[in-house]
C-alpha cells in the first residue's frame, strides 16, 4: 500500500502494520497482567488453615508482609537555597549558610512565644 505525492512515495500499509502489531502486543500484556493480580488477590486472601494445605502440598510458605521501623532522617533541606543538605552539615555545601544559627533560632522560638505589649498613648 503506497502512494505517491511528487517523486516521493508514502508507504503507509507498513504504518497500518506496525499499529496493529502494537495493539496485539499491548492486549496480551494487559491480559497477563490481569490474571497475575487476580492470583496475587487469592493468594493474598488466604486463611491460614489454606495456606497450611498449600505448604504441606506444595512445600511453600505464603510470604508475610514485614513492617519496618522509620528510619531516622539523613537529609534536610536548607532554608535558603532549598537544596539536600546531610542531617549533621553544620553549613550548606551550595550557598554557604550556617544552618547551626537557624536551629537555634528555631529553638528560641519555640521555647519563649512571644507577647506583643499594649502601647499606651
Amino acid at each position: 500500500m503506497v502512494f505517491t505525492v511528487g517523486g516521493a512515495s508514502i508507504k503507509y500499509g507498513n504504518f497500518i502494520t506496525a499499529i496493529v502489531n502494537f495493539l496485539i502486543i499491548a492486549f496480551s500484556i494487559f491480559v497477563m497482567i490481569t490474571y497475575l493480580n487476580k492470583l496475587n488477590k487469592k493468594m493474598e486472601s488466604l486463611t491460614k488453615e489454606e495456606a497450611k494445605k498449600l505448604e504441606k502440598k506444595y512445600g511453600k510458605k505464603k510470604k508475610e508482609k514485614e513492617v519496618e521501623p522509620e528510619a531516622e532522617p539523613t537529609t534536610k533541606i536548607c532554608p535558603f537555597c532549598y537544596s539536600e543538605v546531610n542531617y549533621k552539615a553544620t553549613r550548606c555545601p551550595h550557598c554557604t549558610s550556617s544552618l547551626v544559627e537557624e536551629k537555634a533560632k528555631e529553638a528560641e522560638s519555640k521555647k519563649k512565644p512571644r507577647t506583643k505589649k499594649k502601647e499606651t498613648e
